[in-house]
């Protein structure tokens, strides 16, 4: 697998807009890149016609079909569909194939999926259940403990 490919699927997103608006929306716009509320409109959306529209002048709608026009150009094999919703929003639709590849890698990995570097030479304390000790345990400390647990297995993944 190419570095490429590990990226998370947001960020080669980010990417491959941030390449298709050169000379057509300014560079230094921020715009999002976000699972939809609604499964419907596809596994990703973002606002960078809304957005740039703003800068731009442009309608949002015309914008988004020129941005559209460029990603579609990209051919990304990775990308199914891509849709105008609405007032100028992008929805991309995943392809079958990503979310196999996807699968593979995770089921490669096995239990070090998911784990990365983000805290590597960090110190992180994390603390949770401390319960009295002249007190009886209960079943009110587990939700605490459950908690810390799960935070700090998070964090040593990182």
């Amino acid at each position: 697998m190419t570095q490429e490919e590990i990226k998370p699927m947001k960020e080669r997103l980010e990417d491959l807009i941030r390449s298709s608006i050169n000379g057509l929306i300014p560079p230094e716009i921020f715009f999002v890149v976000e699972r939809p509320g609604d499964i419907g409109h596809g596994d990703f959306s973002t606002n960078i016609a809304m957005v740039g529209a703003k800068k731009t002048g442009k309608n949002p709608r015309e914008l988004a079909e020129e941005v559209v026009a460029r990603l579609a150009a990209k051919n990304d094999p990775d990308i199914l569909t891509l849709e105008i919703a609405g007032p100028g929003f992008i929805n991309f639709k995943l392809s079958k194939r990503y979310f196999v590849d996807a699968l593979k890698e995770a089921l490669r990995a096995g239990e070090l999926y998911g784990e990365n570097k983000t805290l590597v030479g960090k110190k992180v304390i994390v603390e949770y259940t401390d319960p009295n000790p002249f007190k009886a345990f209960h079943i009110g400390h587990l939700m605490s403990n459950t908690i810390g647990e799960s935070v700090s297995r998070l964090v040593e993944a990182s």
